[in-house]
């Protein structure tokens, strides 16, 4: 099975996006079959990526640099045609039995410019439209979208909630979804009685919607936890130093800005639990969350807003609060301090089925091969 797996960016983006492409390909490559990843040139070299992303160095994944024009030129000048073009021409000579993507204006490109006999798989993370928006439809972005998912052989989605969104209005997709979820290859923190003050810690980037303001903003009402916020980017960590600065609150948080993936097991060792306190709006009650894959996979208890996606994601050793309530997460977090109630859920969340980089690689690859009767060569 040769797949090819474009995407225009250079690498590393440093975003859960570019690393969980990679990842896959690294893992479908694993599985055994013939991957080739395109990003454009300028990218880190495969040693230097495969190190970043945290991948073993014997890894099959073959990774191709093309062309890209990404404002890294003395014009500073984005022009998408010039990596899609290219994309175009590799796919031609090279003939693979599937091609995958995730970037709409890049899949809408490539399915316009189908080579005969190549599958084409669309993994989708996130949508033009939730129901979260209400009637509030852009007609125009949503048929655009849905005519490319409908071209595609098979779409790829990462949470029950995007399938179901998927099968009804204003999508009623015809082309097969099927559902797999995130993978995570962190090892479980070593088991320890937490100290004072107790070491909570948030991973993940810090735009709006991730709810900061919301954790901080609880953390002033509760005494005994020390917040650790691994990620985003300097403006932002000073942007939230100001705003822990005017509650009074920097005594209780540590900024430590990103922290490459091979170091993250090493850095968070002395977490006691995890939180997670995005929006209850737009997409993000649908979409998959890598930070609580990485969250499950290393074992402590997590604070997580009470919404479908956390259900589906983590039912298990999870302290959900509701997010109407303002005081519902300054009591949930003040739990984190009771003793039973800790041990009870640091028990609990070893019970959440978590898939590896490898296990979710052989399931993917189950899956494009039932779908396209593609089979694998031995």
């Amino acid at each position: 099975m040769k797949i090819i797996y474009p995407y225009n960016e250079i690498l590393p983006l440093k975003k859960a996006h570019d690393a969980y492409i990679i990842r896959n390909c690294a893992a479908l490559a694993d599985s055994g079959a013939d991957v080739t990843l395109l990003c454009g040139k300028g990218s880190l070299s495969k040693s230097e990526l495969f190190s970043f992303y945290k991948i073993n160095p014997n890894n099959p994944l073959k990774i191709v640099q093309l062309p890209i024009l990404r404002r890294n030129n003395i014009f500073h000048l984005n022009w998408n045609f010039v990596f899609f073009h290219a994309t175009k021409r590799y796919i031609q000579r090279h003939h693979p039995d599937i091609v995958m993507f995730s970037v709409l204006k890049h899949a809408d490109f490539l399915l316009k410019n189908k080579v005969r006999g190549c599958k084409y798989i669309y993994e989708a993370h996130q949508l033009q439209w939730y129901p979260s928006y209400g009637a509030q439809l852009n007609l125009n972005k949503i048929r655009w979208e849905r005519s490319i998912f409908n071209r595609s052989d098979l779409v790829t989605a990462t949470t029950i909630a995007l399938k179901k969104i998927l099968s009804i209005y204003p999508y009623d997709l015809q082309t097969k979804v099927e559902v797999l979820p995130l993978a995570c290859d962190f090892l479980p923190l070593s088991a320890k009685k937490p100290l004072t003050p107790f070491k909570l810690y948030y991973i993940g980037q810090l735009y709006t919607k991730q709810g900061l303001h919301h954790l901080l903003d609880a953390l002033e009402n509760v005494e005994g936890i020390e917040l650790n916020v691994v990620g985003g980017r300097d403006v932002q960590i000073t942007h939230y130093k100001e705003y822990c600065q005017n509650k009074n609150i920097a005594s209780k948080v540590v900024f430590k800005g990103f922290v490459p993936p091979d170091r993250f097991q090493e850095e968070l060792d002395d977490a006691d639990a995890f939180v997670t306190t995005f929006d209850n709006s737009e997409r993000m009650p649908y979409v998959a969350h890598t930070k609580i894959y990485e969250y499950l996979a290393l074992q402590k208890p997590i604070v997580a807003p009470n919404l479908e996606i956390v259900n589906e994601h983590a039912p298990y050793g999870v302290l959900t609060y509701d997010t109407a309530d303002r005081e519902s997460l300054v009591e949930h977090l003040t739990q984190l301090l009771d003793e039973q109630t800790y041990k009870r859920l640091a028990s609990e969340v070893k019970k959440n089925p978590v898939l590896n980089w490898t296990e979710r690689g052989k399931t993917l690859r189950a899956i494009l091969e039932e779908n396209t009767l593609i089979k694998q060569e031995c």
